[in-house]
């Protein structure tokens, strides 16, 4: 597995909005990926940013 696709991965099983920025600033680094590859990456982040907002959103709407 290159590091490109594990990056993918870890992106995917990130556990946070804060620990997929800090995969981006890694990706960022990789001069070697396609631009194909940096939109995958950009597009999962973008997915999984935004479920976390909801997660948090949903969670202070039960508190209230």
């Amino acid at each position: 597995m290159s590091n490109t696709t594990g990056l993918k991965q870890r992106i995917c099983e990130a556990e946070s909005a804060e620990e997929v920025v800090a995969l981006m600033a890694e990706g960022a680094e990789y001069d070697h990926a396609s631009e194909h590859t940096r939109h995958q990456w950009l597009r999962i982040s973008k997915e999984k940013i935004k479920t976390f907002e909801q997660e948090r959103i949903d969670a202070k709407k039960k508190g209230n």
